[in-house]
């Protein structure tokens, strides 16, 4: 290769030699332009010369080109009230670097008649985020789920919650749940439903879209609660402080503590 250049270098030596320098680099804009040199150089100064010059100019050009990349784009809403956020409520925004997906949560608490939806999108700043789908029972029944998705706004729409399996399946767990309480004491065995196959208990603080307040619970979910640490608000509604510890179907214990 280099002596194909070198004879290519030799063959116009006579006319005017274009020497290309990188200036201006200001705000990841590279800007090339051409200066003409009158003096011929000697052949080998001038092939090494240029060509370390153009060397070094890729590799500049290459690493502002990395630095000032594109960052993921992702609709970006918030309905404590309701199981879809409408376009008054949506807006966009610019993940950080290092994000790759965005997500979509929906979410339903119900207390015997009474549901209460909820829905999130945003950028998925911790990945675990996309794990933060289960369900449970514990005197109350609630069902989330977690959608993410790679490529700028395709959170994009709303999500629904798979059909809700209330088939039970023989499990049981002591259960009870105070809201506005530091702690519960189980006042009866539930018989878990579908895929709840684990028996878990929390206490801490959780937001109500207002204000934090604290709740206890103990009851049924699903087996990826146990295996599920998720972090504190503004990621989650929890805040920092709760207490979480599961035993799964293997008899297994977890305990995260945040």
């Amino acid at each position: 290769m280099f002596p194909s250049l070198y004879l290519h270098h030799q063959r116009f030596r006579t006319s005017s030699s274009s020497l290309i320098s990188l200036r201006n680099i200001n705000s990841g804009e590279a800007q090339l332009d051409s200066h003409f040199d009158s003096e011929t150089p000697t052949p080998s100064t001038s092939f090494i010369s240029n060509n370390m010059k153009l060397v070094l100019n890729l590799f500049l050009i290459l690493s502002i080109s990395v630095a000032t990349g594109t960052c993921l784009v992702c609709e970006r809403c918030e309905n404590l009230h309701g199981d879809a956020c409408n376009k008054t409520q949506t807006s966009t925004e610019v993940c950080a670097h290092h994000v790759t997906q965005c997500r979509t949560t929906i979410m339903v608490e119900t207390f015997g008649n009474i549901s209460y939806w909820q829905s999130w999108k945003s950028c998925a700043n911790n990945p675990i985020l996309c794990r933060d789908t289960f369900n449970m029972s514990v005197g109350y029944e609630l069902f989330k789920k977690t959608v993410c998705c790679e490529g700028d706004l395709c959170n994009k729409g709303a999500i629904k919650l798979d059909a809700i399996n209330r088939t039970e399946n023989g499990v049981m767990c002591p259960s009870c749940y105070a809201k506005a309480g530091k702690s519960c004491k189980p006042t009866e065995m539930r018989k878990c439903q579908g895929h709840q196959t684990a028996c878990h208990s929390f206490s801490g603080l959780i937001f109500n879209s207002t204000q934090f307040e604290p709740w206890a619970y103990q009851g049924c979910t699903t087996e990826n609660t146990c295996h599920y640490r998720p972090p504190p608000y503004p990621e989650t509604l929890f805040q920092k402080g709760f207490r979480l510890s599961c035993v799964d179907s293997k008899n297994s214990k977890y305990k995260v503590k945040y």
